[in-house]
């Protein structure tokens, strides 16, 4: 396979290329979310991401008029970088052309490349107010059908008789549709399948396992926002409520501050984390009132406390892989309901903002947990209550923010501070205290732990521009578990240390270096003693990044990686290296992205994950470990103006197994091989 891929780029390489043009933007959202995704969490879906961006390119954001929070839905600018354009706004009157950000020294080449597609100087445009019947004779279309399968047969799929196996077929389907006005009106649906699931037969007869929708208008008259169906809800800096995805650490060390969003309507196919129901937005003067309900079936897992009973009325955990394969899968599935309402009001001053939360919810059956020390202060019971007090506070080169959350009972608190020194150094300083015993079923705040609960911290970082064309980023972040956690029967300590530097010549040439240390306590493992102990556990993290562009033609990307996990009774190292190749043919109609990888790791312990270019609404960020090749080639063609089809093929090869997976997703063999199609119409 190594031998094909490489006669592959050989044979295309000699072909007549067409270089992409500045009005093709898929490679750039790609770009822009490789850059954001890549340290987060895998396999997850970030539609959301990708549609603000793409609603932005559409009809580019005024930089006379848009406010810190849209600026902030582009994902590449610091806090500083949004701060030093609102105040050249300010002190100059406005901005009278694009080029005029070349003057805020915080800005580096690429950025400046990069806001050309998504702003403008155009003046703000009246509000567009819409009659009932625009609404669905205005704006745009556009319907996606994808199909998804593993090529080689999993375990599940073989011919069995017990009950231990997939019912479905081994693909997925996925239908989406979304209507767009601008960024006023949106509605849509999505329906999937995931693979192993059944379709219009057995547990599923009515069609797809997943069926999610949404109408969403903004800025109509007093409705400032208004969804229903399916949607999130965001507010403060995550103590309280926090439905919709977040993240914590990151290459943008200083880009700790929220600038939540209130409502918005879910685009993704996560079957779990978002609400089902209405949220309403409006506004007089200078204060924002949001109003919120949702009801929802959830999956979970139930268990009979009176044998005379035979309905479940206690549940043990909740379930949110989405997968209903199995019978005991499906068992699992809608078997409890969900039912909230919450309201968040805030108040907006010239330089402050001060909100408050509050959020109440009911389970349909309480939810017991398990006996084991590190959950003895998990949620429990069928009910939940919590506030939150969130603020920001802006003081000439400060800005304070945070949010005060209460359950109840007890308390908890984050508060960050940035501060611009100058005009090439910024500083942030972010604390937080989650006492083991808050409880907040939807607190989704900064941590470092898997929940926000039961940790203490200071993060400290900086952004520096020490010179022309170069970015430093570093943080460093110690904190403290006063109780036991998962995998650590003692109260803990640790800390992580991130060094980030990246020197641009121009938007065509990148060279990025990136170096991460990070240390926590852990149960000795292989324990022989009646108690637990602790002992340290390390990783380091080191990355070295090129981007070129060679040509208008031809795009490159190169990485090599090396990684060590460290603890008293081993030690371990990996190393990844991947080459990336971009480019357009005929007249740009066709486009190609391809990628070799090679990774020698000594288990999952050293895995790596990386960024994969794929088509729309999907996302691949993969977890790669052991002695293995990965390569994918990514072909996008137009068809027609209205017409885009796109073609993924992508194989994993362990060099070191003879199978693949464990359970029902093992493979017989050393390889893994998927297909993915997808045909877009827009109309």
């Amino acid at each position: 396979m190594k031998f094909r891929f490489q006669i592959i780029i050989l044979l295309l390489g000699i072909l007549p290329f067409k270089a992409f043009t500045q009005a093709d933007i898929n490679p750039v959202i790609s770009d822009i979310l490789r850059e954001y995704l890549e340290n987060f969490i895998a396999d997850a879906d970030y539609s959301d991401l990708e549609q603000t961006l793409l609603d932005y390119y559409h009809k580019p954001l005024s930089l006379n008029s848009a406010t810190d929070k849209q600026l902030a839905d582009l994902l590449f600018l610091s806090d500083k970088q949004i701060s030093d354009i609102l105040a050249y706004r300010i002190k100059y009157k406005g901005y009278r052309t694009i080029y005029e950000l070349a003057a805020i020294p915080s800005m580096d080449s690429l950025t400046l490349a990069r806001l050309k597609y998504f702003t403008s100087t155009d003046e703000a445009l009246p509000q567009l107010q819409l009659k009932p019947a625009e609404i669905f004779t205005r704006g745009s279309n556009r319907l996606n059908i994808k199909y998804q399968r593993t090529l080689e047969q999993e375990k599940g799929y073989r011919n069995d008789t017990s009950d231990n196996r997939y019912l479905g077929s081994p693909y997925r389907l996925m239908i989406r549709y979304d209507h767009q006005i601008s960024d006023k009106v949106s509605y849509g649906f999505i329906a999937e399948k995931d693979p192993g699931e059944e379709l219009f037969r057995g547990s599923q007869k009515n069609g797809f396992d997943f069926y999610s929708g949404h109408f969403y208008i903004a800025n109509q008259k007093w409705i400032k926002q208004l969804v229903i169906g399916d949607y999130h809800a965001n507010f403060g800096q995550g103590l309280a409520f926090y439905s919709g995805m977040s993240f914590g650490k990151s290459a943008n060390a200083t880009g700790l501050f929220r600038y939540s969003p209130g409502l918005r309507p879910s685009l993704s196919t996560n079957e779990s984390n978002f609400l089902r129901g209405v949220g309403i937005t409006t506004a007089f003067k200078n204060i924002k009132l949001t109003a919120f309900f949702s009801h929802r079936s959830i999956d979970g897992r139930g268990t009979n406390i009176d044998s005379l009973n035979y309905e479940d009325n206690y549940f043990t955990s909740l379930t949110s892989t989405g997968y209903h394969r199995t019978p005991s899968e499906i068992a699992k599935k809608d078997n409890l309901t969900e039912t909230l309402g919450g309201m968040h009001i805030k108040a907006g001053f010239s330089k402050l903002d001060l909100g408050f939360t509050a959020v109440g919810g009911k389970f349909s059956m309480p939810l017991l947990v398990s006996d084991q020390l590190y959950k003895l202060y998990a949620f429990e019971g069928s009910s939940f209550l919590n506030f939150g007090t969130d603020y920001s506070y802006t003081f000439k080169n400060y800005h304070l923010f945070g949010e005060l959350g209460f359950d109840g009972k007890t308390f908890a608190n984050i508060t960050g501070l940035n501060i611009n020194l100058n005009s090439r150094m910024t500083a942030s300083i972010l604390y937080r205290n989650y006492p083991k015993e808050y409880r907040a079923v939807y607190a989704n705040a900064f941590r470092e732990n898997t929940t926000t609960q039961n940790e203490q911290g200071l993060y400290v970082s900086f952004n520096l521009i020490p010179a022309k064309n170069w970015t430093v980023n570093m943080y460093l972040d110690h904190f403290y578990f006063p109780w036991v956690k998962y995998g650590a029967d003692a109260p803990s300590k640790g800390y992580d240390y991130l060094l980030d530097i990246t020197w641009r010549t121009n938007s065509r040439l990148s060279l990025n270096s990136h170096v991460r240390y990070n240390y926590h306590e852990i149960n000795v493992s292989e324990n022989t003693t009646p108690l637990n102990y602790l002992t340290y556990s390390e990783r380091l993290n080191f990355r070295l990044g090129l981007t070129y562009s060679v040509s208008k033609k031809i795009s490159l990307a190169t990485r090599a990686e090396y990684n060590r996990y460290a603890t008293l009774n081993k030690a371990i190292d990996g190393l990844m290296f991947y080459q990336d190749l971009k480019f357009s043919l005929f007249s740009e109609k066709l486009k190609i992205s391809m990628r070799y990888a090679f990774i020698n790791s000594d288990n999952y312990e050293t895995r790596f994950y990386a960024f994969e270019n794929d088509m729309p609404y999907s996302f691949s960020i993969n977890s790669l470990y052991d002695k293995s090749l990965r390569y994918y080639l990514l072909a996008e063609y137009e068809l027609k103006k209205y017409l885009t089809f796109w073609l993924k093929l992508s194989q994993t090869h362990y060099l070191d197994r003879s199978t693949i997976g464990s359970g029902l997703a093992e493979i017989e063999g050393n390889k893994k091989t998927d297909l993915e199609l997808m045909l877009q119409v827009e109309f």
